[in-house]
């Protein structure tokens, strides 16, 4: 997701897209362990309760990616880890024309 996330931040989707991570079952403390261990530049928010995962994007495990518009469509989904994030970034480049 880093690399995802540089790809955007050095492209003209910059002032498109914005990244957020949602942990799932987990806490602030966790998440800032998590963030400081694998350097995640974007902000992370905990959700013990699944309550944003769940009830808001209707996740079913982690990892799991979506891409949501500026009005809520969702525009990805993609369950699991994605392995090529330069193939993911065309698809998303695709996606916000």
């Amino acid at each position: 997701m880093n690399r995802l996330y540089n790809l955007v931040a050095k492209s003209d989707l910059k002032d498109k897209v914005k990244f957020l991570a949602v942990g799932e079952s987990d806490n602030e403390s966790a998440l800032r362990k998590f963030k400081a261990a694998y350097k995640v530049p974007f902000p992370m928010v905990p959700d013990p309760d699944w309550a944003i995962g769940v009830d808001v994007f209707h996740i079913d495990g982690t990892p799991t990616t979506v891409v949501v518009d500026k009005h809520g469509k969702v525009l990805l989904r993609e369950s699991g880890s994605f392995g090529n994030a330069g193939q993911m970034f065309k698809i998303l480049k695709a996606r916000l024309k």
